[in-house]
């Protein structure tokens, strides 16, 4: 109850909080002071001009009482300027009744001239300082013509009222200094809040500047990524166009290596196709000249024993070897001396590898993950020309070997029945076809 009673009010304002604490804090300084005088004025050695000056302390305190009453009420600016109006009239008071212009209370105008800088602003202290300087003024007229008697005050009660004079000076000094350290200690700190908020942005900036470069590789890396699919995926289309009107296996074959280097931009595509026995994958076609020459010699690698292809017609799996010229166990050939990539896919047909297709490529690490899928898709669409080829080679066979079978029936028949049917002919009778027993005349 006492702290609150001796505290001033808050306010949403720093600079209004500030002005309340100086102003409360000054009254209540004033009010100790001023009571404490007031103890001589009412002693029973008290004269006249005693009395008086009691009556202009009372009425001082009770000046502060009221700036205090409005400054709780949150008139603020109307507080601040009771203190200064009714202060400094109390001053002037005071010296014209008792020591004129020579009254040590003069001094108090000082003080009065400050709180107004401070709790007001600087043109009203300034406006004060006038204000006292002509109250001076007028005082040493009046004193000049007669007007005021000053009295020889004691030099015990000029040390005390002086005394106390500069204590209320000092308390305006101290209020003033203290909020003013804590504005420069507020200032200090807040450049120090500042220079951490600037080396945090400039961390952030740079941190952003690293993300923003790195999210723009990424989308360059992204936006290659979807280009070379693309790229990959109309070959594969082109690829799929150009082989679906082939229908002769030892023609579409070399078409589909041709066309998968020429869409793909490879070193060497080869394509394997296992033989009866499934024990060895015999290369079917190439576009190489090293494949070429492979081809001549009818190049062939034992499933699961001699490199990639190897490997993937005994298990089914994609397989990828980068750098392959220097790995002498996936890869050694003589005809293929610039090969430094390899990838191979497995060809299936109804449910079984058939054979494998190999794409070599003469830059190291040319093949990934990724291209397996794209390569995949390929190889299922060369199986599948694969078997309709052969799908429609076995038809064509079929109906071969029926026709063939059909021929030899006629021929059989023709001739058992032609000693029969000699010298004579055959007759319609209906939709059959029967040979004459007799001559028909």
């Amino acid at each position: 109850m006492i702290k609150r009673l001796f505290s001033p009010p808050v306010f949403d304002s720093p600079e209004y909080n500030f002005r309340a604490k100086f102003i409360n804090g000054f009254a209540w300084v004033v009010i100790a002071v001023f009571m404490f005088s007031l103890i001589p004025t009412f002693g029973p050695d008290a004269d006249e001009n005693a009395a008086s000056t009691g009556i202009v302390l009372t009425g001082l305190i009770f000046v502060m009482f009221l700036s205090l009453y409005l400054l709780r009420r949150g008139n603020l600016n109307a507080s601040g300027a009771v203190i200064v109006i009714l202060g400094w009239l109390g001053l002037g008071i005071q010296a014209y009744t008792a020591d004129g212009v020579k009254d040590v209370v003069i001094i108090a105008y000082i003080a009065v001239s400050l709180l107004a800088s401070i709790v007001i602003n600087w043109r009203i202290g300034s406006f004060v300082t006038l204000l006292s300087i002509g109250a001076i003024w007028g005082l040493t007229f009046l004193e000049t013509n007669g007007y005021i008697t000053p009295r020889i005050q004691e030099p015990l009660a000029f040390s005390r009222d002086l005394s106390l004079v500069f204590i209320v000076i000092a308390v305006l000094i101290y209020f003033s200094t203290t909020d003013l350290r804590d504005a420069i200690a507020r200032a200090i700190q807040s450049e120090k809040n500042l220079l951490t908020s600037n080396k945090n942005l400039v961390e952030l900036n740079q941190t952003l500047e690293e993300r923003v470069n790195q999210r723009t590789t990424d989308l360059d890396a992204a936006n290659r990524y979807n280009s070379k699919r693309a790229r990959q995926f109309e070959a594969i289309s082109k690829i799929v166009r150009v082989i679906s009107s082939i229908q002769d296996l030892e023609t579409l074959l070399p078409q589909i290596a041709k066309v998968i280097s020429e869409q793909f931009n490879t070193y060497h595509t080869g394509i394997f196709l296992l033989n009866d026995t499934r024990e060895f994958a015999i290369l079917r076609a190439a576009n190489s000249e090293g494949g070429k020459k492979m081809l001549e010699r009818e190049h062939k690698l034992q499933v699961g024993q001699t490199g990639i292809v190897g490997f993937v017609t005994a298990t089914g799996q994609p397989r990828i070897a980068l750098d392959v010229g220097a790995d002498a166990v996936f890869f050694d050939n003589p005809d293929l001396p610039d090969t430094r990539s390899e990838i191979s896919l497995p060809l299936r047909y109804a449910g079984q590898v058939i054979g494998a297709l190999d794409v070599q490529s003469t830059e190291s690490n040319a093949f990934d993950q990724d291209d397996i899928e794209v390569l995949i898709t390929l190889a299922d669409q060369v199986s599948n020309a694969i078997k309709n080829t052969l799908a429609l080679e076995e038809a064509r066979n079929t109906v071969s070997r029926f026709q063939s079978s059909l021929n030899d029936k006629t021929y059989e028949s023709w001739r058992i029945l032609q000693p029969k049917s000699l010298g004579l002919g055959f007759q319609l009778i209906g939709s059959t076809i029967k040979p004459l027993e007799s001559p028909r005349r």
